[in-house]
């Protein structure tokens, strides 16, 4: 375990250097690493038998950064690229160990070094502000000016967990006109900032570091509700690498307790999903029919679907329903994200990315009067740049919407600080249509019909109590969690799973 463990700080800090530098420096030999990654997925889906995909080791998927990894003692103080002659024959060099202080990614040979990465983009609920955050720490973006806002001093120290934030939901309190944004970070630590209006600028709120039951990272984190009424709490879900969700609920004055949910489990390798009662911490149903890969799972529960990247699609990597779920955004490798229609599956529009970068991560939000769509991206020689397109709503007489618009650039801002029902399955196919993917329904993907979370009773398990935490045993690699909560119970202690396998929780939606 503790090998996989170091497989995943490769797959998170160094397959997005390596692939940016490859597609701006050596795009031949990133289209053959490419090609050989293909290979390699077709080769295990189509041709080896279903247990043997599912004991593949996620964890080995470099997506094509490079093919082969190795470990040896050595001296090096730089994370590095080294070749001797032949500039197709060399290796990426990255020194991990405990007295290691760290340092940027070099190439001596071409004569630069490489910034840490961006790890996540987000929205607040009304628009206001835009939100970066990762290696380098946090920057939050006023969306009408364009400028960075005035928030908590954080120290630039990319190598220490807790300053490293991989996740983060919003919330407005109506009550009090104030919002909060949380973040978690890569030690299992929440943290609460909130806007103060007078001083016009973000603050930490005392005492709002919320740990887990020992110190993992947060892989996902979502809210039941962004705009919480007056005289009502807020809810919101974390998952951690233990495999581990835990659920919280705040109120106005931002005090934390604790929650419950019933929770949908969607396998990342197998096909398998199924929903945990939130009274028992049992399953209540589980099917094995999905797709032998569900990564980046993005649930519109007012429309009854969810959609996944399947693997199919190589360059593919992130989806998020936007436009009240009538549209799809994907991010991709190759300097874009895409917009594709519910209705015809094709792509309506892209979104370009500004020299030639990866996009990273993507963020969508629906507003009264527009759409808009946030893409980050990870050439990380150069600073991160966060892109923000707008998209106008229009409603007719009858009072439904006509969107005959195209997004368009509303903000891009350079981040300085860091430098850098039944519910059928969407997912993403090899078929091309104009040289892009096109995605399409599956229909072979069904819950029973009395499994609906909803009508879950919610009860409250102790969050610091290991022996009550609930089990999954899933014949899988890894894991992505899709949750619901519905019931607003009187409080009592936490709900939280767990799995003993060594696996991922990727994405979690409470609705």
């Amino acid at each position: 375990m503790a090998l996989d463990g170091m497989l995943e700080i490769v797959q998170e800090t160094v397959v997005p250097e390596v692939l940016g530098a490859m597609k701006m420096e050596l795009p031949e030999m990133y289209n053959k690493c490419k090609q050989a990654q293909n290979y390699v997925h077709a080769t295990i889906r189509h041709k080896w038998s279903r247990k043997v995909y599912r004991e593949t080791r996620c964890c080995l998927d470099f997506n094509g950064a490079f093919l082969a990894i190795a470990m040896k003692e050595g001296s090096s103080e730089r994370f590095h690229l080294d070749w001797n002659n032949d500039y197709n024959l060399f290796a990426w060099i990255a020194p991990i160990g405990e007295d290691w202080e760290g340092g940027d990614f070099c190439v001596p040979q071409l004569g630069y070094r490489i910034p840490n990465a961006v790890l996540l983009v987000s929205f607040s609920i009304d628009g206001t502000f835009v939100s970066a955050a990762g290696y380098g720490g946090i920057t939050i973006w006023d969306l009408k000016t364009g400028q960075a806002v005035s928030t908590p001093h954080l120290p630039y120290a990319p190598f220490e967990k807790k300053h490293v934030y991989s996740s983060s939901v919003s919330l407005f309190f109506e009550e009090s006109e104030k919002h909060v944004v949380i973040f978690g970070n890569m030690a299992g630590q929440v943290t609460v900032w909130y806007w103060d209006g007078l001083l016009n600028m973000f603050r930490m709120s005392e005492s709002q570091n919320v740990y887990c039951n020992h110190p993992k990272h947060i892989m996902s984190m979502d809210v039941l509700q962004g705009r919480v009424p007056t005289n009502k709490d807020g809810f919101f879900v974390t998952s951690t690498s233990d495999s581990s969700v835990g659920v919280w609920k705040m109120n106005s004055k931002l005090i934390l307790s604790n929650a419950s949910c019933t929770i949908i489990v969607f396998s990342k390798a197998g096909g398998s999903f199924l929903q945990l009662n939130g009274s028992t911490g049992e399953p209540s149903w589980i099917r094995k029919e999905g797709p032998e890969c569900m990564d980046s799972v993005a649930l519109d529960e007012s429309r009854g679907i969810f959609a996944a990247w399947t693997g199919n699609v190589g360059n593919v990597k992130q989806v998020a329903f936007a436009e009240e779920g009538s549209t799809l955004v994907i991010r991709t490798d190759y300097a874009s994200a895409e917009v594709f229609s519910l209705d015809s599956g094709k792509r309506v529009q892209s979104l370009p990315y500004p020299g030639g970068s990866l996009v990273q991560y993507i963020t969508t939000l629906t507003l009264p009067s527009s759409y808009l769509v946030a893409i980050v991206g990870s050439m990380k020689w150069k600073p991160a740049q966060v892109v923000v397109f707008m998209k106008k709503r229009f409603v007719n007489k009858s009072h439904s919407l006509l969107c005959p618009s195209l997004y368009t650039v509303i903000v891009w801002v350079v981040i300085s600080l860091i430098i850098v029902r039944p519910l059928p399955v969407l997912s993403f196919v090899s078929h091309l249509s104009d040289g892009f993917p096109v995605f399409q329904p599956s229909p072979y993907v069904w819950t029973s019909q009395n499994s609906n979370a909803v009508d879950a009773p919610a009860t409250f398990i102790p969050v610091t109590k290991r022996e009550l935490v609930t089990y999954i045993d899933f014949d899988t690699i890894q894991v992505t969690f899709t949750s619901k909560l519905e019931s607003y119970n009187p409080p009592g202690t936490s709900s939280i799973t767990h799995s003993d396998k060594d696996e991922e929780l990727t994405t979690i939606a409470l609705h």
